[in-house]
């Protein structure tokens, strides 16, 4: 498969672990007044941003696009278009593609070091995102405010749909997502990231929806079209987690597709072969026998031209004559073999 965004992301995250301190040694310690700035402060999803590090460890940072001010930390940050860098020397430069946040502005570019010991935010204005976000952090206890049910269903085919996928075409499914809301107070802000591969370890990003606010104590049934890419045959797992709480909710979900077309196939295209081999046979035996020469029967007295076979006649009729050399003796001309009705005698 491709690489998505999503792979770079988890390979820049992979990168920001391995330069992270061991257990026990002494944290990078900044080199002077920390401070962040972005330039253009204005930019529409898409366009690149310069964000510049000043007095930073030499350590690996994180650079993402955040709403509500980053108020509650990475949840309010796109995760997936984030970037990652090395600092050195108590300084760099990020070429930032600005994103979409997960829930409104005003937004920002949030720097964190990989322990969050370091945070630094530059306020950016992110035209099309509507403003006038207030999410305030979540308090101790909340933690379990949303539970998710996710099951992968088989939509409403037609029957040509049916037999594409039941040859490992393109394959249509529905992820269908139920929101718990278990707290008092309504969830908004929610953002849904899902994947699909082989394996719950990577796989192509799923365009999904944005989610509705979930009401206090109350249920929302989401439902987000997927596509298996062909060839579409066997197990697959859909991978997915929800933004907008304190602690992200993950979800795994099974699903499959029988491509028995294919045991159809096999035989019917053996058939098919074995009888167009036949008509093969058929037509080349048919010019063989137009091709065959015709033997010349042998006629008393007269020789065959060379080269061309001879019939041989190896029957006889003894009421007609007798063999004699290679010719034939036929008997006197009897009328009474003739007409019957003349006495036996009479001339």
């Amino acid at each position: 498969m491709k690489t998505t965004r999503a792979t770079r992301v988890v390979a820049a995250l992979v990168v920001a672990a391995a330069l992270v301190p061991a257990s026990g040694a002494r944290a990078a310690q900044p080199k002077g007044e920390v401070g962040v700035t972005v330039a253009p402060a204005v930019a529409t999803p898409g366009e690149r941003v310069l964000v510049t590090l000043e007095g930073w460890p030499e350590t690996a940072v994180s650079v993402m696009v955040c709403g509500n001010a980053a108020r509650r930390g990475s949840q309010d940050c796109d995760l997936i278009g984030a970037d990652a860098v090395r600092v050195h020397e108590g300084g760099a430069r990020v070429d930032l593609v600005v994103t979409v946040p997960p829930v409104g502005c005003p937004c920002v570019v949030r720097v964190a070091t990989p322990s969050n010991d370091v945070i630094r935010t530059a306020a950016l204005i992110v035209e099309g995102v509507p403003g006038a976000t207030d999410l305030a952090p979540a308090t101790a206890g909340s933690t379990d405010a949303l539970t998710l049910d996710a099951v992968v269903i088989e939509p409403d085919a037609s029957v040509g749909e049916q037999l594409v996928s039941a040859f490992a075409g393109p394959t249509a499914r529905t992820l269908r997502l139920r929101l718990t809301n278990n707290s008092g107070a309504p969830l908004s802000g929610l953002r849904l990231v899902v994947t699909v591969g082989r394996s719950a370890d990577g796989g192509e990003t799923v365009d999904a929806p944005p989610l509705p606010e979930v009401p206090a104590t109350s249920t929302r049934v989401v439902r987000v079209p997927i596509e298996l890419a062909a060839p579409a045959w066997g197990d697959y797992t859909v991978v997915g987690s929800v933004y907008g709480v304190p602690a992200p909710v993950r979800f795994e979900a099974p699903t499959t597709n029988d491509a028995w077309g294919w045991f159809l196939a096999i035989p019917i295209a053996l058939v098919i072969l074995a009888r167009i081999l036949r008509r093969r046979e058929r037509a080349r035996a048919g010019r063989e026998e137009q091709t065959r020469p015709i033997p010349a029967p042998v006629m008393p007295g007269i020789l065959p031209p060379v080269g061309v076979p001879t019939a041989s006649f190896g029957q006889r009729s003894p009421e007609v004559g007798t063999a004699v050399g290679n010719g034939w003796e036929t008997r006197p001309y009897d009328p009474r073999h003739a007409d019957p009705s003349v006495p036996a005698g009479v001339a």
